[in-house]
């Protein structure tokens, strides 16, 4: 009888420490993928973080173009601009004319055929509802597609009527995996 219950005894020894190995290693899955998060968690405030900035940056550079076209003889010149930069800019947007608008925006090149009828059968595809995977996926493949054509980001997001932060958020992160 004694026999039994030490058998027993060290079954239920050896099943209580097979289980303590388990949530161990279970525990340390856990706190790598919680580092892995952190990690991940860090890396998109840093995207973000460099987009936003990259915006403001060329939304003032944007901002003193258009400074400098509506400069008139009695203001100070470029040159005193520079050293007051925290200073604000106010702009009406009826002093510009169509023609010093159409300087200030990049001239883009004329696409080849075969870009052109990429584009509109990218255009032409239905919107496929339900999936959102599979419509992501879609979206990241004809992005792919398109930035292998030679299109700015830009352009894809004017193509696909998407934002262009978008459109490189999608395309930097499809890179990073």
């Amino acid at each position: 009888m004694t026999t039994i219950l030490f058998i027993t005894c060290f079954a239920l020894l050896a099943l209580a420490f097979f289980l303590i190995i388990l949530l161990y290693l279970k525990m340390t899955q856990l706190k790598d993928i919680e580092f892995k998060q952190e990690r991940l968690l860090k890396e998109f405030e840093n995207v973000i973080t460099s987009y936003v900035m990259e915006i403001k940056e060329d939304n003032e550079l944007f901002l003193y173009r258009i400074q400098q076209v509506q400069q008139t003889p009695n203001k100070p010149d470029i040159s005193e601009r520079e050293g007051k930069s925290t200073q604000s800019i106010q702009i009406k947007e009826t002093d510009l004319t169509t023609e010093e608008i159409q300087d200030l925006l990049p001239a883009y090149a004329a696409q080849n055929e075969t870009e052109k009828n990429t584009i509109s059968e990218i255009e032409s595809k239905p919107q496929q509802k339900g999936n959102i995977e599979m419509n992501e996926d879609l979206l990241v493949k004809d992005i792919d597609h398109l930035i292998k054509l030679g299109l700015t980001y830009e352009d894809i997001a004017k193509k696909l009527n998407k934002g262009q932060t978008e459109i490189e958020l999608l395309h930097k992160f499809r890179q990073n995996y």
